[in-house]
């Protein structure tokens, strides 16, 4: 009834009024209208969640800086590689007529002391041509012959190059210098060739004192026939081609440039070697020569004359090929060096040997031009002996083909 009373309900029969809104409180009634659906969390809904950090590399990140700083929670690329630590910098001042914002810093390096001098002299420039010359003779000892390689030829390989005792770069040269191989090397003239690498003018003035004042030594042996090659000329009207071989080429155009060549036969070569072989070697060099005169700009003439000078040793006293009735012990000797399994018949060896050298006298006074070619033989025999002077035949009739051509031959005692 209390209730009734508060709310001034008459009483009435049937169904009850609805109360007015004005008359209702919210605190003590609830509303009759229906209840909002509930709310359920969607993919495009915002999460009502934390948000958690995210990586660069897409993974989580923790919240906690302790942990965050942890090695596992780092990035992959700066776990394998070590971090830097900043170094301070000072960059160079900028010079106020510089345009460019950022202009790259030089770093090249240059020695402290350079001489300069006129035409890159240097000190040298001080001194007048002629006692430069005479600077440049000294350097490159040029009494001394100019020889090619007879080690590490042109057709060596890398290996070869480097393990070479005179010429090698690598370990293997200080390894054999450390075993006590260089001991028997003669150190003399070694590294006579460094004046070259100083100017470029220095290079040219050198370069003309080592080719009109220096010489040429080609030694007739074993190691030559790496030089030789080509297509080998028939006849003395046609001389042979140059070798393929790069190298080689070179150094025959090389030896086209010195003035004074000498073409040597070693002792050695004459006693131990067959004479055909060496005697056709020394007529492919002397070709080969004249050919690299052909190719040359600077070719001979009769104002600058090129000098020849073949010097053919004891060729005509040794046994081989020209004394061999003289002593049968020594042909068996060196018939079984060469020919083991059967016994060679020397008749003939004189005579081929022979025809080899006129063929190369023919050649080189065919195309000689304004060279001028010298012949050097030991004529003397060892003992006065019957046997001995065949030899001494078959060199006068080399002699008198070189007369004929007018052409100096000297014998030495």
């Amino acid at each position: 009834m209390a209730s009734r009373d508060m709310l001034r309900i008459p009483a009435t029969r049937g169904r009850l009024a609805s109360p007015a809104l004005s008359d209702v409180s919210e605190l003590t009634v609830l509303s009759r209208t229906p209840s909002p659906p509930p709310v359920f969390q969607t993919c495009d809904s915002p999460s009502t969640l934390s948000p958690r950090k995210r990586g660069m590399d897409g993974r989580f990140v923790s919240a906690s800086p302790k942990r965050s700083a942890s090695p596992m929670e780092r990035l992959a690329k700066k776990l394998r590689s070590p971090q830097k630590t900043p170094t301070k910098r000072t960059s160079p001042k900028k010079s106020p007529y510089d345009d460019s914002p950022t202009k790259p810093v030089s770093r090249k390096r240059f020695p402290s002391k350079i001489v300069r001098g006129e035409g890159g002299f240097g000190i040298l420039g001080r001194f007048p041509r002629e006692i430069r010359e005479l600077i440049y003779a000294a350097g490159l000892n040029i009494v001394q012959p100019v020889s090619a390689k007879e080690c590490c030829g042109p057709t060596s390989t890398r290996r070869e190059r480097d393990a070479c005792q005179k010429h090698g770069n690598t370990s293997c040269k200080m390894l054999g210098k450390w075993n006590g191989l260089w001991a028997g090397i003669s150190k003399q003239h070694f590294g006579r060739f460094n004046i070259f690498l100083v100017s470029r003018a220095i290079k040219e003035e050198a370069a003309w004192v080592l080719f009109n004042q220096g010489s040429l030594l080609i030694k007739i042996n074993e190691s030559v026939a790496k030089y030789l090659g080509g297509c080998r000329a028939r006849t003395t009207h046609r001389l042979q081609d140059l070798p393929n071989n790069e190298h080689a080429r070179n150094v025959w155009m090389m030896a086209a440039s010195f003035r004074d060549v000498r073409i040597e036969i070693p002792a050695a070569t004459i006693q131990f070697e067959h004479p055909l072989v060496y005697t056709a070697r020394l007529g492919e060099a002397v070709s080969l020569l004249l050919k690299a005169w052909e190719l040359q700009p600077d070719q001979p003439t009769s104002e600058v004359p090129h000098t020849v000078t073949v010097h053919l040793g004891r060729l005509y006293n040794e046994t081989i090929p020209f004394n061999t009735s003289s002593s049968p012990e020594d042909v068996s000797e060196w018939a079984l060096i060469h020919y083991p399994f059967y016994t060679p018949g020397l008749e003939k060896g004189g005579e081929e040997a022979s025809h080899n050298l006129d063929k190369m006298v023919a050649t080189a006074m065919r195309h000689r031009d304004g060279s001028e070619w010298k012949v050097v033989a030991f004529p003397e025999t060892k003992v006065e002996d019957e046997g001995e002077k065949e030899g001494d035949m078959w060199l006068s009739d080399l002699e008198a083909s070189w007369e004929e051509h007018n052409v100096e031959f000297q014998c030495v005692a």
